[in-house]
Protein backbone atom coordinates (compact mmCIF):
# COMPACT_ATOMS: atom_id res chain seq x y z
CA UNK A 1 0.00 0.00 0.00
CA UNK A 2 2.80 2.68 0.47
CA UNK A 3 4.15 2.15 -3.10
CA UNK A 4 1.02 2.36 -4.29
CA UNK A 5 0.21 5.40 -2.54
CA UNK A 6 3.40 7.48 -3.66
CA UNK A 7 3.03 6.34 -7.48
CA UNK A 8 -0.45 7.38 -7.09
CA UNK A 9 -0.99 9.63 -3.73
CA UNK A 10 -4.95 10.50 -5.01
CA UNK A 11 -5.80 7.27 -3.84
CA UNK A 12 -8.62 6.73 -0.73
CA UNK A 13 -7.67 3.91 1.35
CA UNK A 14 -10.66 3.06 4.00
CA UNK A 15 -10.06 0.68 6.67
CA UNK A 16 -12.00 -1.85 8.07
CA UNK A 17 -10.10 -3.58 10.90
CA UNK A 18 -12.55 -6.94 11.60
CA UNK A 19 -10.87 -8.40 14.71
CA UNK A 20 -14.12 -9.05 16.68
CA UNK A 21 -17.10 -8.23 18.49
CA UNK A 22 -18.53 -7.50 21.70
CA UNK A 23 -20.59 -10.82 21.38
CA UNK A 24 -17.89 -13.27 21.15
CA UNK A 25 -14.42 -10.95 21.65
CA UNK A 26 -11.60 -11.26 19.45
CA UNK A 27 -11.63 -13.69 16.43
CA UNK A 28 -7.93 -13.20 15.33
CA UNK A 29 -4.38 -13.40 16.45
CA UNK A 30 -3.78 -10.31 19.41
CA UNK A 31 -0.47 -9.62 17.35
CA UNK A 32 -2.44 -8.10 14.66
CA UNK A 33 -3.37 -5.44 16.32
CA UNK A 34 0.14 -4.52 16.74
CA UNK A 35 0.61 -4.91 12.75
CA UNK A 36 -2.75 -3.02 12.02
CA UNK A 37 -1.78 -0.15 14.33
CA UNK A 38 1.68 0.21 13.29
CA UNK A 39 1.53 -0.56 9.18
CA UNK A 40 -2.49 0.07 8.05
CA UNK A 41 -4.00 2.50 9.67
CA UNK A 42 -1.58 5.51 9.71
CA UNK A 43 -2.49 4.93 5.36
CA UNK A 44 -6.08 4.83 5.71
CA UNK A 45 -8.43 7.86 4.90
CA UNK A 46 -11.16 6.68 6.99
CA UNK A 47 -11.42 3.65 9.53
CA UNK A 48 -14.45 1.84 10.26
CA UNK A 49 -13.87 -0.10 13.62
CA UNK A 50 -16.69 -1.26 15.96
CA UNK A 51 -17.05 -0.27 19.30
CA UNK A 52 -15.10 -3.68 20.67
CA UNK A 53 -12.38 -2.98 17.86
CA UNK A 54 -12.17 0.60 18.68
CA UNK A 55 -11.07 -0.80 22.38
CA UNK A 56 -8.67 -3.09 21.17
CA UNK A 57 -7.00 -1.16 18.66
CA UNK A 58 -6.71 2.13 21.30
CA UNK A 59 -6.18 0.70 25.15
CA UNK A 60 -9.11 3.29 25.90
CA UNK A 61 -12.28 3.25 27.46
CA UNK A 62 -15.00 3.04 24.94
CA UNK A 63 -18.41 2.92 27.52
CA UNK A 64 -20.13 6.31 26.23
CA UNK A 65 -20.10 8.25 23.85
CA UNK A 66 -17.43 10.91 24.93
CA UNK A 67 -14.96 8.24 25.35
CA UNK A 68 -15.35 6.51 21.60
CA UNK A 69 -14.88 10.10 20.09
CA UNK A 70 -11.68 10.59 22.59
CA UNK A 71 -10.61 6.91 21.80
CA UNK A 72 -11.65 7.48 17.90
CA UNK A 73 -9.55 10.96 18.04
CA UNK A 74 -6.73 8.75 19.06
CA UNK A 75 -6.51 7.00 15.46
CA UNK A 76 -6.37 9.92 13.66
CA UNK A 77 -3.02 10.21 12.60
CA UNK A 78 -0.94 10.27 9.81
CA UNK A 79 -3.48 10.15 6.89
CA UNK A 80 -6.68 9.30 8.58
CA UNK A 81 -9.24 12.35 8.95
CA UNK A 82 -12.10 10.13 10.09
CA UNK A 83 -13.22 6.94 12.01
CA UNK A 84 -16.88 6.38 11.85
CA UNK A 85 -17.47 3.76 14.90
CA UNK A 86 -20.44 1.19 14.30
CA UNK A 87 -22.64 -0.33 17.80
CA UNK A 88 -20.88 2.45 19.83
CA UNK A 89 -21.44 2.39 23.28
CA UNK A 90 -23.87 0.28 23.50
CA UNK A 91 -24.51 0.05 27.50
CA UNK A 92 -25.70 3.38 26.87
CA UNK A 93 -28.64 3.20 24.00
CA UNK A 94 -31.96 2.36 24.08
CA UNK A 95 -32.69 -1.48 24.03
CA UNK A 96 -34.65 -0.90 20.49
CA UNK A 97 -31.68 1.07 19.33
CA UNK A 98 -27.92 0.99 17.83
CA UNK A 99 -25.55 3.52 17.86
CA UNK A 100 -22.96 4.76 15.31
CA UNK A 101 -20.68 7.82 16.05
CA UNK A 102 -18.93 9.54 13.04
CA UNK A 103 -15.45 11.44 14.31
CA UNK A 104 -13.50 13.80 12.46
CA UNK A 105 -10.67 16.24 13.81
CA UNK A 106 -13.69 19.19 14.16
CA UNK A 107 -16.97 17.21 14.14
CA UNK A 108 -18.46 14.14 16.19
CA UNK A 109 -22.10 13.51 15.28
CA UNK A 110 -23.96 10.73 16.66
CA UNK A 111 -26.74 8.44 14.13
CA UNK A 112 -28.95 6.44 16.31
CA UNK A 113 -30.51 3.58 14.10
CA UNK A 114 -32.97 0.72 14.98
CA UNK A 115 -31.85 -2.44 16.32
CA UNK A 116 -32.87 -5.18 14.17
CA UNK A 117 -33.02 -8.83 16.85
CA UNK A 118 -30.38 -10.30 14.68
CA UNK A 119 -26.86 -11.89 15.57
CA UNK A 120 -25.26 -12.32 11.84
CA UNK A 121 -21.84 -11.67 10.72
CA UNK A 122 -21.03 -9.16 7.82
CA UNK A 123 -22.90 -6.54 8.88
CA UNK A 124 -20.03 -4.74 9.54
CA UNK A 125 -18.03 -5.53 5.91
CA UNK A 126 -21.37 -4.62 4.21
CA UNK A 127 -21.84 -1.08 5.96
CA UNK A 128 -17.86 -0.29 4.62
CA UNK A 129 -18.60 -1.08 1.07
CA UNK A 130 -21.98 0.46 1.22
CA UNK A 131 -20.08 3.93 2.45
CA UNK A 132 -17.04 3.95 0.08
CA UNK A 133 -19.56 3.39 -2.53
CA UNK A 134 -21.32 6.48 -1.62
CA UNK A 135 -18.15 8.30 -0.86
CA UNK A 136 -16.61 7.46 -3.95
CA UNK A 137 -20.15 9.01 -5.86
CA UNK A 138 -19.84 12.02 -4.47
CA UNK A 139 -21.62 11.76 -0.99
CA UNK A 140 -20.70 13.76 2.16
CA UNK A 141 -19.00 11.51 5.01
CA UNK A 142 -22.39 12.36 6.92
CA UNK A 143 -24.88 11.49 4.17
CA UNK A 144 -22.78 8.12 3.46
CA UNK A 145 -22.70 7.64 6.89
CA UNK A 146 -26.83 7.52 6.81
CA UNK A 147 -26.81 5.58 3.83
CA UNK A 148 -24.99 2.82 4.69
CA UNK A 149 -26.77 2.13 7.91
CA UNK A 150 -29.75 2.32 5.84
CA UNK A 151 -28.59 -0.36 3.43
CA UNK A 152 -27.28 -2.13 6.56
CA UNK A 153 -31.02 -2.01 8.29
CA UNK A 154 -32.87 -3.12 5.08
CA UNK A 155 -30.34 -6.11 4.48
CA UNK A 156 -30.66 -7.54 8.50
CA UNK A 157 -34.87 -6.92 7.64
CA UNK A 158 -34.69 -8.73 4.76
CA UNK A 159 -32.93 -11.25 6.13
CA UNK A 160 -34.79 -11.75 9.25
CA UNK A 161 -38.32 -11.68 6.78
CA UNK A 162 -36.56 -14.62 5.18
CA UNK A 163 -35.68 -16.52 7.94
CA UNK A 164 -32.36 -16.74 6.68
CA UNK A 165 -29.00 -17.88 8.50
CA UNK A 166 -26.54 -15.95 6.17
CA UNK A 167 -27.08 -12.10 5.37
CA UNK A 168 -28.88 -11.32 2.42
CA UNK A 169 -28.31 -8.18 0.75
CA UNK A 170 -31.66 -6.18 -0.49
CA UNK A 171 -31.30 -4.73 -4.17
CA UNK A 172 -29.77 -0.97 -4.13
CA UNK A 173 -31.00 1.87 -5.97
CA UNK A 174 -30.56 2.59 -9.84
CA UNK A 175 -28.24 5.35 -9.14
CA UNK A 176 -26.61 7.87 -7.31
CA UNK A 177 -28.87 10.59 -7.60
CA UNK A 178 -32.06 8.65 -6.77
CA UNK A 179 -30.66 7.05 -4.19
CA UNK A 180 -29.73 10.52 -2.77
CA UNK A 181 -33.43 11.70 -3.46
CA UNK A 182 -34.58 8.57 -1.10
CA UNK A 183 -32.45 9.39 1.71
CA UNK A 184 -34.71 11.61 3.80
CA UNK A 185 -37.65 8.84 2.99
CA UNK A 186 -35.29 6.51 4.52
CA UNK A 187 -34.17 8.55 7.30
CA UNK A 188 -37.68 8.80 8.38
CA UNK A 189 -38.85 5.53 7.50
CA UNK A 190 -35.94 4.16 9.98
CA UNK A 191 -36.73 7.10 12.57
CA UNK A 192 -32.39 8.18 12.54
CA UNK A 193 -32.29 10.88 14.35
CA UNK A 194 -28.54 12.61 14.21
CA UNK A 195 -26.96 15.14 16.55
CA UNK A 196 -24.08 16.21 17.91
CA UNK A 197 -21.63 14.11 20.32
CA UNK A 198 -22.24 16.80 23.38
CA UNK A 199 -25.82 16.72 22.69
CA UNK A 200 -27.61 14.74 25.96
CA UNK A 201 -28.76 11.80 24.49
CA UNK A 202 -32.99 11.44 24.10
CA UNK A 203 -34.71 8.75 26.22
Amino acid sequence: MRTQLKARPELRIIIDPVMGDHDHGLYVDPSLMDTCRRNLLPLSDGLTPNGFELAQLTGLPVDDIENVVAAARALLTGRTQWVVVTSAAPDTRARDEMQLVLVTRTQAEIIVHPRINATLKGTGDLFCATLTGYLLNGASLLDAAIQACCHVVRALRHTEQAQCAELLLPAMADSHDSSIVMAHERVSKFTYRIFPCKQTLPI
